[in-house]
């Protein structure tokens, strides 16, 4: 199973996800650090561990 920090963070890069794919999203900084990612380098890495890509890669499809 999982820990709770670890069930947390999946619940913080799953709404972090949902707002980047959307069409009029903040940057991809400041989306993270609403959700509480504050070492950006950090969030990238379980970002792309969780979706395979890139935080800045889903907003770039998008269109920023």
């Amino acid at each position: 199973g999982k820990s709770p920090r670890e069930c947390l963070t999946d619940i913080r890069l799953h709404r972090v996800h949902d707002e980047l794919c959307c069409e009029d999203a903040d940057s991809v900084t400041t989306v993270a650090m609403r959700w509480g990612f504050t070492h950006t380098g950090r969030f990238a890495a379980a970002f792309r561990k969780r979706y395979g890509v890139a935080p800045s890669d889903i907003a770039r499809t998008r269109g920023r």
